[in-house]
């Protein structure tokens, strides 16, 4: 029994041993390799597929003979000891030598090539672009750092260990590109730098096909274009390693992606070195779907945001220029700038393949540089930049675009500002990008801008962009977020249906007319489409390639019923919500749930007023009466809308008739010509709102189009019952 027990207890370590010393390393997967034509030993992934972190591919590897258990011991300090740079050079140097020969590493015509490579956490795209590298013709070796916290070192050495790759381990939590790459040219061994991505893979052919040796002062790198395959390629370069030392590599002060390969082809070219371009089907990008993704860490939780390289290229070349202090001088003044690291290797190791890299030090980054204030200034300015030159959004409105970040009173979380809402939005390498929509709401009133901001919601919503109104001349004092709690109406929209939808306010359009008579100023003008409004929502078409101006002009339709009214439309204006200060002057009129309103229209002629009014009165006592309601039990009336005066001629005919109660309903200003002023629009919208909450509406074959179209949109005359009489 003592026997069957110890054996039952060693199955799980010979399978464990079994598994980490077994020579062949198998992964699958459904993804189809496209083979090239000139190239019948390399494959790449179609640019149609995309590739996740979850799907795998099929590769056989052959593990070299390492002993597995000491890699593992490695990356926790054990079994290492410390070693210089340079000692770690020479011992590198040397392995070469003995696999290469000396005239390998001289820099002649014939020199060899280190190939360098850095990334953190991308373990699945370098096990398939590894083996591409090792298949090109020429190259030397291979330096890899590991710029994580895993024990992706491991996962390499096991599969690719030997001479020929050296892997160094920086144990690094945050991506800093400029350091991982210059760590790596600073071990390479060869006169020759091949720099690639972990998500880049090499035709066999490629050296062959970038001649270099006899061309002294030169460098291959791939311009920037609009092809996905070659924007993600024109960080690779190719070029002398002296080259590159003479001017000290990439600029460490940048710790964000974005402009640092642009900088250092800009101080090669300083320093005299001609630019090639790379064959485009020599070297091709793997497309991933986590690649348009940061990831930041903040209280213990992982957030996803999406990564702008844009924007990122336009606010780190800003900076540098307002540092004003190029890296080769920088460096060349002050040499101790550089980061400086403390190495272990292996104790008793025949060669030296993998180290481990312990920061010592770091310069200061742009941001420290600069400022808080003022790289939070400068960032704005690439955002605004970004949008003109790449979003194609004129100047006249990018500068209306407030940069203010505003916190949730209840919950103290600070939200991104519009400029950082358009900016991510619209970039056009967002997997999620959008085209914007430009609402220019009607110069008219209340009823005219609540329609417009139905209708202009609904189109953004259904056509998924973002949206900007432009609010007129009537609400240049009183901005349309002195009408609706924006805020309240976001949530309520996302409420009822399911969109956490925002939209930005902007309070000029420079081009009235057309935007025609604005392309002079500015030409991206001339890039909008531009609408006039006049139609229904749902049977507007915008050309989804453009941002799209629309001038609320609309001619109403008078005749279409609640049934034909969207759905969708009926809720976005059932979320609108009024701000707070007009909340409280609407619940001063108390409950209106058995309130009858009559809202006279400002157009209504006072010849045969009283008879009408009687009429209305007699109507509403007829059908009080049909319910059984006696005429000693006075309904409450509330009078609105038309002019002061009419108002009060209406009330005066009531008092007359003794048959109602009047309701008071509060008054925003005591000024007298408030309505000609900034009050009116917000009096109307307060009147509208206290019409919607009422039992009885009725109202005179005056009232404008609009009026009538926010009543059909009405759904809480749907859920009381409210009675509406035009007479």
């Amino acid at each position: 029994q003592a026997a069957c027990v110890l054996f039952l207890l060693a199955i799980p370590l010979l399978i464990t041993t079994s598994s980490l010393l077994h020579r062949s390393h198998r992964i699958t997967t459904p993804i189809a390799l496209q083979p090239q034509t000139d190239d019948s030993d390399i494959a790449f992934i179609s640019q149609n597929d995309s590739l996740h972190e979850k799907d795998s591919f099929e590769l056989d590897l052959t593990l070299p003979d390492l002993s597995i258990i000491e890699w593992e011991s490695m990356l926790h300090g054990h079994g290492m000891q410390l070693s210089s740079e340079s000692d770690i050079r020479a011992a590198r140097r040397d392995l070469l030598v003995k696999s290469l020969g000396e005239a390998a590493l001289t820099d002649s015509d014939n020199g060899c090539i280190s190939l360098i490579a850095a990334c953190a956490n991308h373990w699945m795209h370098l096990s398939m672009t590894i083996q591409s590298w090792m298949k090109v013709k020429g190259v030397g070796e291979v330096v890899f750092v590991d710029w994580s916290t895993g024990q992706y070192s491991t996962r390499v050495a096991r599969l690719f260990g030997g001479e020929s790759v050296f892997i160094i381990h920086a144990n690094q939590s945050e991506w800093h590109l400029t350091r991982a790459y210059n760590l790596a040219a600073s071990m390479a061994s060869c006169p020759k730098l091949l720099k690639v991505d972990c998500d880049t893979m090499l035709s066999p052919s490629f050296l062959e096909r970038h001649p270099l040796g006899a061309l002294r002062d030169a460098y291959y790198t791939m311009s920037w274009s609009e092809s996905p395959n070659e924007r993600k390629l024109a960080g690779s370069f190719y070029t002398h390693k002296r080259l590159f030392d003479a001017v000290h590599g990439y600029d460490e002060r940048i710790d964000s992606y974005g402009y640092e390969d642009l900088d250092l082809y800009r101080r090669l070219e300083v320093a005299e070195a001609v630019r090639l371009e790379y064959e485009a089907d020599s070297i091709h990008h793997i497309p991933f779907e986590e690649e348009h993704f940061d990831v930041l860490q903040s209280n213990n939780q992982t957030k996803k945001v999406i990564f702008s390289p844009r924007f990122n290229i336009r606010r780190n070349h800003l900076l540098l220029k307002k540092v004003n202090s190029p890296w080769t001088t920088y460096v060349a003044t002050d040499s101790g700038v550089v980061s400086k690291y403390a190495f272990r290797v292996e104790k008793e190791s025949s060669f030296i393949n993998i180290a481990l890299a312990e920061e010592l030090h770091r310069p200061k980054n742009l941001e420290a540089l600069v400022g808080s204030e003022e790289y939070d200034r400068i960032s704005n300015e690439a955002r605004k930049i970004m949008l003109h030159d790449d979003c194609h959004i004129p100047w006249d409105l990018i500068s209306q675009v407030s940069s203010e970040r505003p916190m949730d009173e209840k919950s103290n979380v600070v939200h991104d500002s519009d400029l950082q809402l358009l900016t991510s939005v619209l970039d056009p390498d967002s997997p999620a990008s959008r085209k914007l929509l430009i609402a220019v709401m009607p110069d008219s009133d209340a009823f005219a801008i609540m329609v417009a901001l139905t209708w202009a919601v609904f189109m953004a919503m259904s056509r998924e962009r973002l949206l900007v109104l432009v609010t007129p001349p009537a609400l240049r004092e009183v901005s349309l977020a002195e009408l609706v709690d924006i805020e309240r109406s976001r949530k309520r929209l996302l409420k009822s249906m399911g969109v956490d939808f925002r939209f930005v306010i902007a309070n000029d359009w420079k081009c009235p007319t057309s935007v025609h008579e604005c392309v002079e100023n500015d030409t991206v003008y001339g890039e909008l489409e531009e609408l006039n409004m006049t139609a229904a929502p749902d049977l507007v078409v915008l050309n989804p390639e453009r941002n799209s101006v629309i001038h609320f002009q609309p001619e109403y339709d008078a005749e279409r019923n609640v049934e034909s009214i969207s759905k969708i439309e009926r809720q976005v204006y059932s979320s609108f919500y009024p701000t707070k200060p007009l909340v409280k002057m609407i619940r001063k009129s108390g409950d209106m749930s058995e309130t009858t309103v009559i809202f006279l229209s400002k157009n209504r002629p006072e010849k045969f007023f009283d008879v009408w009014l009687k009429d209305v009165v007699n109507n509403l006592m007829r059908i009080r009466a049909s319910d059984g309601i006696p005429d000693s039990d006075k309904p409450f009336v509330l009078v609105c809308g038309a002019n002061q005066t009419l108002i009060n001629t209406a009330e005066a005919i009531l008092t007359e008739l003794n048959k109602v109660q009047l309701v008071q309903h509060p008054v925003i200003s005591n000024d007298d010509n408030f309505r000609t002023e900034t009050h009116y629009l917000q009096h109307q919208y307060m009147e509208l709102e206290l019409t919607m909450r009422s039992k009885r509406i009725y109202f005179d074959d005056y009232m404008p189009l609009e009026w009538k179209v926010l009543i059909k949109y009405s759904e809480y005359f749907k859920r009381t019952e409210c009675e509406i009489s035009e007479r």
